[in-house]
């Protein structure tokens, strides 16, 4: 892993990551050893792309079905899709509602800084949701836009 933050920081934790662990335990890098030796790790992620190749696909397909007002971005690979909303869609408070009714999404400004800010997107993964569970989810998605659009609540942060 990383992280990604100021020096004074990265001191800390690299101080920190030496008193809790010094190295690898050699029974742990034998068996990483053997994994990838073995082509394991290949075949695993070869299945793990065709999965997330089939759920992506599967949530492009909902999106439009079903929340036509949500444009995805252009992607290649990953775990998650970018949509932008209409302007003026507050993404913060329609993931807020969503999550009450249990479909989870993230809003896309905490991604944003400074004067770039924008409530208008949000990030959907995909790599833990089963694929029988994608359009059942997006299906809640574009009847909660739809709901808060003939509400006439508040769209603007």
């Amino acid at each position: 892993g990383y992280v990604v933050a100021p020096a004074e920081l990265i001191r800390e934790l690299r101080a920190l990551r030496r008193l809790v662990m010094r190295h690898v335990a050699t029974n742990n890098q034998q068996a990483a050893a053997s994994f990838i030796g073995h082509g394991h790790q290949e075949a695993y992620v070869r299945r793990l792309n065709l999965a997330y190749r089939e759920r992506a696909q599967t949530l492009r397909v909902a999106l439009a079905r079903h929340a036509p007002g949500l444009t995805p971005a252009s992607s290649q690979g990953g775990s998650a899709l970018w949509v932008s909303a209409h302007p003026g869609v507050d993404t913060r408070a329609l993931a807020a509602q969503l999550y009450r009714q249990g479909v989870v999404v993230e809003p896309g400004d905490v991604f944003f800084a400074g004067a770039r800010l924008s409530r208008r997107h949000l990030r959907i993964g995909y790599s833990s949701i089963a694929l029988e569970r994608i359009e059942p989810g997006v299906r809640v998605i574009g009847q909660t836009l739809a709901a808060m659009r003939s509400a006439r609540k508040p769209w603007a942060a």
